[in-house]
């Protein structure tokens, strides 16, 4: 998602190196923002503790991953309310975008 990002120019080429620093700079983007108020909404979340699980999105989906290739499937069952809506703003956003990986959420199970 990061290296389309940069591919496409949604976050500059000269963000500081790794995904999760990626990430932090499309979380910045006004589309993020307004995706992840919906997704706070939607939830009934608050705000403040959704965000707290922005600077670890990577570490966690990365640690779940499980061979998620060709569709990424989010699952409730493995992340809590607040990082289901992290994760599940990141990829909303990048789905718009042209390229965009297709993704899906399992809702089956309720977040821990």
């Amino acid at each position: 998602m990061v290296f389309h990002a940069k591919a496409i120019k949604k976050i500059n080429h000269d963000c500081r190196p790794g995904i999760q620093a990626g990430l932090d700079e499309i979380a910045k983007t006004q589309e993020f923002i307004a995706v992840l108020n919906q997704e706070v909404i939607g939830r009934g979340l608050v705000l403040q503790n959704v965000t707290r699980g922005i600077p670890l999105a990577y570490s966690q989906a990365e640690k779940l991953a499980r061979g998620n290739d060709t569709i990424i499937t989010l699952r409730r069952q493995d992340y809590t309310a607040n990082q289901v809506a992290v994760l599940a703003a990141f990829l909303k956003v990048q789905g718009r975008w042209s390229g965009g990986l297709e993704w899906i959420e399992d809702k089956q199970m309720k977040a821990r």
